[in-house]
């Protein structure tokens, strides 16, 4: 669903809608289907990463969440460029791709 990973900031936020969110982690770190970068970035490999992506689309709540998450982040990109852009550029830009990629789950969801 996160193409460009799961940044352990943005980790936190759902933590409070999923009980076993850490046990979930944990569970894929243990058996190599993701891994922590230097960055704290949970990644998943590519083939992990395209089977989870051609299965049924997941359960609205979580795909809510994620979205009420990443709309917020996008909330951030700057609308013009001042002396605030480079700054808040450099905190969403690395999502761009997850959030494209919630936002076209968003469309394709009957």
């Amino acid at each position: 669903m996160l193409p460009d990973g799961l940044h352990y900031d943005v980790f936190e936020k759902p933590r409070p809608h999923f009980k076993f969110i850490d046990r979930a982690r944990d569970n894929l770190l243990v058996y190599a289907l993701i891994s922590l970068e230097s960055d704290r970035t949970l990644r998943t490999l590519s083939p992990i990463r395209h089977y989870v992506m051609t299965q049924p689309p997941v359960e609205p709540k979580l795909h809510d969440v994620l979205c009420i998450i990443y709309f917020g982040i996008a909330d951030q990109l700057p609308l013009k460029m001042d002396e605030h852009f480079k700054a808040r550029a450099l905190i969403a830009g690395p999502e761009i791709g997850n959030l494209s990629s919630l936002l076209i789950m968003l469309v394709e969801r009957p």
